[in-house]
This record gives structure tokens, C-alpha cells and sequence, in this order.
């Protein structure tokens, strides 16, 4: 499953994202939460090359991704993907979790099911990373104890005229908020997948089918297929993204030891899929 992503140089500004496309392999098991985009407002001093690690544990799904990045650099603007690193998620009862890196260079996955494991709500997990010239990295997460119900794979009419998309869900112990996405998959481009709105909430939500996006272009465009998916997050999440929510709230703060960055963790609450018509 993925999740946010931010490009951070040393202090940045971050907003809901506007009309941008994703290839849908890059977040196939995702429409959950999209990529909120990022851009940076000032490049980090040279001296001031850091490392970025992201990542969310989903209680929703098996597949489970650490990125991992080196900003910075000679000019202070770089970007660029950590290879060969150790990337481990040690679970409760002392698990040791390896992620191995994948086909894109910078981003290490783990499986829980091949352990013999899930996430569990509840669960307190550490991620540790260290790089090939001895950076480490230590952060710990969470779950929220909430159970995710089965979700309707059936793909509904919603008129942005007329209807709502209206949901509650009983509220998760940890939890420290709900994040709700929409997520499209573009009628003109089948392969891809932009995300349309996010927001933080309690527990309930309700999106009339005019709502708009932070730019003024409609969430809900006729011939699109889109998914509406909510959850409850930790305290590590909601700090670090609710910045990419609100853009007048500051820059992200990152709890990790290390590392700029956020390791949380998300429990699926609430997900449809809608076909949009006028």
C-alpha cells in the first residue's frame, strides 16, 4: 500500500494536490490514501545533507514500504534515492522484519505474511535503517486498535449534482485523528490514478459531489471512478502530514532518530467506490 510522500528540503511548504497523475502501478494496492505532492520553499545549506525516510504501516493491507532519500547534497537541493540499505521493522514479541529494496531505487519492502505475521492494532513497531556509510535511523509507531470491516468492492452511481457521500465510524483507541482521501482513476487515462482531496476529521464525513479541491477544480468529475477511503492514524501521522492538509500550518516535524521524515501508522475504516456522472 502507499502513502504520502513528501520531497523535503530543509524547510517546505506543502499543499492538497492539484490536477496530477500517478501511474496506477506505483500506488496499485493504495486508493487509500494517494501522494500528496510537496514542493520546497528553501534548499537545504550543503553542509546540511540529511536523509529522508518515509513510511506507514497500513493494518489494511500485507505490503508494507519504507523510502528512503539523501537531500541536500553539494548545492542544497538534492534528491536522491538511498541504496543498499538495512531496512528492518522489528514487531511486537521482538519479530525481526527485512525489507529488501525494490526494482525503484530508494524504496524497501516487507511482507508481514511471510513471517507468519500482521500489522496488529495495538502493535508497537520500530523501524530502523541504516545506510552503507553508517547513518541510522530509529523510529517507533503505534497501531490504533480498530478493527477494518470488509469493504464493498461494488462500484456505485454518484451524481455531483445531487448526491453525498456520507460515512461514520466508531472512534479507535490511540487513534489521534481519521484521515479521509479521494482518490480517481481518470476516465481518459485508465492507467492512472490522481489523488483529488484529503483532510483530517473525528469520526464522520460528509463530501457533497460539488466539493472542490484547494485549487477550485471539482473533486468529483463526471466519467471518472473514484474511491473514498477513510481511517484512523497515530499521533506520528497526523503531525507529520496534517502540515500537507493545512498549508498554513508550518513544516512537517519529524519524530524519527536519524532522519528527517515519519514513521506512523494507518487502520482502514471506511472505503467505496463511486462512478461519477453529472
Amino acid at each position: 500500500l502507499g502513502f504520502p510522500t513528501c520531497q523535503s528540503s530543509g524547510r517546505w511548504e506543502c499543499r492538497l494536490p492539484g490536477r496530477v497523475a500517478f501511474p496506477a502501478a506505483v500506488i496499485a494496492c493504495f486508493l487509500l490514501l494517494g501522494c500528496l505532492a510537496c514542493f520546497p520553499t528553501e534548499p537545504v545549506p550543503a553542509s546540511e545533507d540529511r536523509l529522508l525516510v518515509e513510511s506507514v504501516l497500513n493494518a489494511g493491507t500485507n505490503s508494507q514500504i519504507v523510502t528512503v532519500k539523501r537531500i541536500g547534497g553539494e548545492l542544497g537541493t538534492g534528491d536522491e534515492p538511498v541504496s543498499g540499505a538495512f531496512v528492518s521493522i522489528t514487531a511486537p514479541g521482538a519479530l525481526g522484519m527485512l525489507a529488501t529494496e525494490t526494482q525503484t531505487a530508494g524504496t524497501y519492502h516487507v511482507d508481514p505474511s511471510t513471517y507468519g505475521a500482521a500489522i496488529a492494532p495495538g502493535g508497537t513497531y520500530t523501524l530502523r535503517v541504516v545506510t552503507s556509510d553508517g547513518r541510522q535511523v530509529v523510529g517507533t509507531t503505534t497501531v490504533p486498535v480498530a478493527q477494518s470491516p470488509p469493504f464493498d468492492a461494488s462500484i456505485t452511481p454518484f451524481s455531483r449534482s445531487t448526491d453525498t457521500v456520507r460515512a461514520a465510524w466508531p472512534r479507535a483507541t490511540g487513534a489521534k485523528s481519521y484521515y479521509v482521501a479521494v482518490s480517481a482513476v481518470l476516465s481518459y487515462a485508465p492507467g492512472y490514478i490522481e489523488l483529488r482531496y484529503s483532510s483530517f476529521t473525528d469520526t464522520t464525513v460528509s463530501l457533497h459531489g460539488r466539493i472542490e479541491e484547494f485549487d477550485g477544480d471539482p473533486v468529483f468529475t463526471p466519467f471518472d471512478t473514484v474511491t473514498v477511503v477513510a481511517g484512523a492514524v497515530d499521533d506520528n501521522f497526523y503531525t507529520y502530514y496534517h502540515v500537507t492538509v493545512d498549508p498554513f500550518t508550518g513544516s512537517p516535524p519529524s519524530r524519527l532518530q536519524g532522519a528527517i521524515g515519519v514513521f506512523g501508522s494507518f487502520v482502514p475504516l471506511y472505503r467505496r467506490r463511486f462512478a461519477v456522472v453529472e
